[in-house]
């Protein structure tokens, strides 16, 4: 399979890093997008789902939506 080409540029300690724990940077960076890609699609999905689910019982109210907010940053640690 063809690949097209990048350059990616990376600060010196970085790349070091990766140096010495012989990281690819082309398998990462793959990696990385991969991630990110479906992380995109999962953010997507559940917009889209709550959208529906807003639709078929309402809007939370001001006390779900702080108890949700509440364990979210439990869960999350934020």
């Amino acid at each position: 399979m063809r690949m097209p080409q990048m350059r990616v540029y990376l600060p010196t300690d970085l790349h070091e890093m990766a140096k010495e724990r012989g990281i690819s940077a082309a398998e990462f960076l793959q990696e990385a997008v991969h991630t990110k890609v479906r992380r995109q699609k999962l953010k997507s999905a559940i917009r889209r789902h709550t959208i529906k689910l807003a639709a078929e019982v309402g809007q939370p109210s001001p006390r779900q939506l702080s108890r949700a907010v509440a364990l979210s940053q439990r869960i999350y640690g934020h």
